[in-house]
């Protein structure tokens, strides 16, 4: 006679799966599940975010080098505010889940395009003016730096501009996800930004010394907010294509 499954066991099985199919990128979450995955992955990117500050402190301390360092967010930040900020977050969501909302695909997929395009080729040209001019920009906020303190700081400044271009696309990319109730990826992304100033500091500090935190920093906006949500964003053919001459992306996969 065939033993009768144990109900403990199986009921282990079952979470399980359910467990693993919650951390599935692109599942299409309830509002439970993308509750739970959004409680946690906060809670572990304000950890990640505390072992960060605790690494800087550890290995730089309350320095004028540690001063400059924070000082070197300070245009990249506003270069991405100025130029972009509230695309991503309120007039492209809006417009993107109402044309979900009425299943109108196609003009979804050219406002992703046309909004992807345009803001990218305005924030490039921030980024190189920015670039160009930033001992000048930077002049104007931190003028009682020391000189060398001034000039970590600019180089800094110029490393960390690139990374507002992952920064942006990274966010349309992670709004469409979060329009289509995908919420693993872009919900992780902080945390392998974190992660990437941690890695970048503990790999190459005694090489490079604090520009090794920029560095990562540019790396972990590249991995964490820009490649993992493309990858995901690609795997259900929805991409952005260049611009044609009437506005809109000519082609769509």
């Amino acid at each position: 006679m065939q033993a009768s499954p144990d109900p403990q066991k199986a009921a282990s099985t079952s979470f399980s799966r359910r467990f693993l199919r919650l951390l599935h990128p692109s599942r299409e979450h309830t509002a439970f599940s993308a509750t739970v995955l959004l409680v946690t992955t906060i809670l572990l990117s304000r950890i990640v975010g505390f072992v960060r500050e605790v690494y800087i402190a550890w290995a730089f301390g309350a320095t004028k080098i540690t001063d400059a360092y924070l000082a070197g967010f300070t245009i990249p930040d506003w270069v991405n505010y100025l130029v972009a900020g509230g695309t991503a977050s309120i007039t492209f969501v809006s417009i993107y889940t109402r044309f979900l909302a009425e299943k109108r695909e196609d003009e979804a997929r050219k406002t992703f395009s046309a909004v992807i395009t345009i803001m990218t080729v305005v924030l490039g040209i921030a980024v190189i003016a920015a670039e160009i001019f930033a001992p000048q920009l930077n002049r104007l906020m931190f003028s009682r730096f020391t000189p060398e303190q001034f000039a970590l700081c600019v180089h800094l400044t110029r490393i960390l501009l690139p990374a507002q271009l992952f920064f942006y696309v990274g966010g349309v990319v992670s709004a469409v996800l979060l329009s289509r109730r995908m919420f693993l990826l872009p919900a992780v992304g902080p945390i392998v930004y974190n992660g990437g100033i941690i890695l970048g500091g503990l790999l190459f500090s005694h090489r490079i010394g604090i520009s090794s935190l920029a560095y990562g920093a540019v790396a972990g906006a590249f991995v964490g907010i820009f490649l993992i949500n493309e990858m995901a964003i690609s795997s259900h053919s929805i991409s952005a294509t260049p611009l044609s001459s009437n506005g809109y992306a000519s082609q769509f996969p």
